[in-house]
């Protein structure tokens, strides 16, 4: 039974997939879907859709040392390089 409402809805999320309009709602669809599996898999609580889709735009995340994230506007005050001779 299960495997058959599984078809059922890929079948239906293919149908609309198909019309143009339904984008935005496949979408939403395979957000939530990746959500509901985070969540069961990895004990991650998402209370954000929308925020699942920022995270794959990140490309530098600042932690302090205790783990916890900053929203501080971060900047570089010091460079130092070492000079290797070979």
């Amino acid at each position: 039974m299960k495997k058959l409402v599984e078809a059922i809805v890929i079948a239906l999320v293919m149908l609309v997939v198909v019309i143009p309009e339904g984008l935005p709602m496949t979408v939403a669809i395979s957000l939530a879907h990746s959500v509901l599996q985070m969540n069961k898999y990895d004990n991650i609580l998402v209370r954000d859709l929308a925020s699942v889709e920022k995270v794959g735009l990140i490309t530098d995340l600042c932690l302090g040392k205790t783990g916890t994230m900053t929203t501080e506007q971060m900047e570089v005050v010091n460079f130092y390089t070492q000079s290797i001779y070979v």
